[in-house]
């Protein structure tokens, strides 16, 4: 099973950011991006809790929602979040 640092580093391959980046308070788009799909898999997948998510980011509750509903409007609607996500899973197979 998957644990939360190893999404993290598939979803920092696949985008091209840093883990520590990831982790951190950026709000540079690719990386607010990289960690809100590291949330919806997590979430998605019950790999992590939210209070686990709350904790590790130290974010609120609201915040890591707000990221993983955006995600997952992303995947429906958007061929970029399509793409991205697609990515993401052809790194998890291998």
């Amino acid at each position: 099973m998957e644990r939360l640092e190893d999404i993290e580093r598939i979803v920092a391959d696949a985008m091209g950011v840093d883990i520590a980046d990831i982790r951190g308070d950026s709000k540079c788009s690719d990386v607010s991006t990289a960690r809100h799909f590291v949330w919806y898999i997590c979430r998605n997948e019950d790999i992590a809790s939210m209070r686990d998510l709350m904790r590790e980011y130290r974010r609120l509750r609201r915040a890591i929602f707000h990221g993983i509903a955006k995600i997952r409007f992303g995947i429906n609607t958007q061929s970029y979040y399509k793409k991205i996500y697609a990515k993401i899973s052809e790194i998890r197979e291998q």
